[in-house]
């Protein structure tokens, strides 16, 4: 972080600085010319502007922001293609409301996107909110707050809540697995119809093993 490379316009699998946050600053004022950076699979750091920018917006809720790449806009860094956040607060069960309030303060914090430049948004929550979140409050939500993603990956919360209504609607003792995939399928078919703009959804089951649709 401390040399200079004449003539830099790009950095792929950049896994941060761990040092401060003005000596992050310092590297990208010595090197204008850099306009993107693809940040590595272990970039956790807290000491980037774009983070603290980002987290910024998400006042008054603490979480965990992992990012796939930057880029320089206007002097300002921004978040490129995708982001995936996980609410650390503890919410009250049963408090949807809060649940909505959370989306839609990630909704606003998005930058600005290119119609050619696809977006994944992946969210989860550290609280078990898929212990009382209906499908269909989570069908509501996303409708009212994230109309023009295209894709969107909900993390193990929608296998908590898909495995609990499948479980209420059939027999004790069925095998809740065999039921996930096609309530899956269906949830998928619901929230499409609601956002015909999205076109690949994610998940995870409650044994954190991964779910796809794609339209």
């Amino acid at each position: 972080m401390d040399m200079t490379y004449p003539g830099l316009t790009e950095i792929n699998g950049w896994n941060g600085n761990e040092r401060s946050l003005q000596s992050t600053i310092d590297f990208l004022l010595r090197h204008p010319l850099l306009e993107k950076i693809g940040l590595g699979s272990a970039h956790e750091c807290d000491m980037t502007p774009w983070h603290v920018a980002f987290a910024s917006k998400m006042c008054p809720y603490s979480s965990r922001l992992q990012g796939y790449s930057v880029v320089k806009i206007d002097g300002e860094w921004l978040y490129k293609d995708g982001i995936k956040v996980v609410f650390q607060d503890d919410i009250s069960c049963g408090d949807i409301e809060t649940v909505e309030t959370m989306v839609r303060t990630l909704s606003k914090a998005l930058p600005p996107r290119s119609p050619n430049s696809p977006w994944l948004v992946e969210i989860d929550f550290l609280s078990p909110v898929g212990e009382y979140l209906t499908s269909d409050d989570l069908i509501g939500i996303l409708t009212r707050n994230m109309s023009d993603i295209e894709t969107l990956d909900l993390g193990k919360f929608l296998g908590d809540i898909l495995t609990r209504e499948s479980s209420h609607v059939h027999e004790p003792g069925f095998a809740v697995q065999e039921h996930l995939v096609p309530a899956f399928e269906s949830f998928c078919e619901r929230l499409n119809q609601a956002l015909p703009m999205l076109e690949t959804i994610r998940g995870q089951t409650p044994q954190a093993e991964p779910m796809f649709w794609r339209i």
